[in-house]
């Protein structure tokens, strides 16, 4: 993308835009949270087990936020309560990447999102 602004293509984004993904459902939430999951600790300066609360709670935090942020934009009054479901329950779809990680596993198994 940054070549094609040098080269003096414009972009623009419609806010109002909406995308449909062919995949979808909880099987990719699943695994694209466990691949969240296994990246976060990855990348940890300290994998031990003692990371994973501060982890997920750094995660939490950010999404929560950017909920915040944009959720006047794109919730609805009634979508909030879904939201913080959500925000609830994907830290235990992360659990098993950033167990996975703590493994030293090279790639993660079972998953089929890449």
């Amino acid at each position: 993308m940054n070549a094609m602004s040098r080269a003096g293509h414009v972009f623009f984004f419609e806010p109002a835009a909406v995308v449909r993904h062919a995949i979808g459902g909880w099987d990719f939430v699943r695994d694209f949270r466990r691949h969240v999951g296994y990246s976060d600790m990855a990348l940890h300066p300290t994998r031990t087990v003692r990371a994973i609360p501060s982890l997920l709670w750094r995660r939490r935090r950010r999404e929560s936020r950017d909920c915040l942020r944009l959720g006047s934009r794109y919730l609805r009054w009634y979508d909030w309560p879904l939201a913080a479901g959500l925000l609830a329950a994907v830290p235990f779809f992360e659990l098993p990447g950033i167990f996975d990680a703590l493994r030293a596993r090279d790639s993660i198994p079972t998953t089929s999102y890449r």
